[in-house]
């Protein structure tokens, strides 16, 4: 399987952790995903640089860019109740991260 490295945005980590964490039970490839949260917890940096298979990495920025989809879509039905514009263009920013980082990793593995 091929490995890409690719540096995961700062406002990113945390989401990629989570899809990651999400994934890490019911996952065949459960040492890559490992291997992976290892290097995000050892980087130490704002933007950590990470090298993991194409599969892996493309699948979690997917799950990442999604929850961040669904978190903006919960929050705009919110808006109409609550009107916190700050909140809807940080889940937006989310979303546009998000999209940034997949398209660096580019198209979907073959399945």
């Amino acid at each position: 399987m091929s490995a890409t490295t690719i540096e995961i945005p700062a406002a990113q980590v945390e989401a990629i952790r989570a899809s990651l964490n999400a994934r890490a039970d019911a996952a065949d490839d459960r040492p890559a995903i490992e291997a992976l949260l290892a290097q995000l917890a050892a980087a130490g940096t704002a933007s950590p640089r990470v090298t993991a298979p194409r599969p892996l990495l493309w699948s979690t920025a997917y799950d990442a860019l999604c929850a961040a989809a669904e978190a903006l879509a919960d929050d705009c039905n919110d808006h109409w109740r609550e009107g916190d514009p700050e909140r809807l263009r940080r889940r937006l920013a989310a979303v546009a991260a998000g999209l940034e980082l997949l398209a660096a990793l580019g198209p979907p593995p073959a399945r």
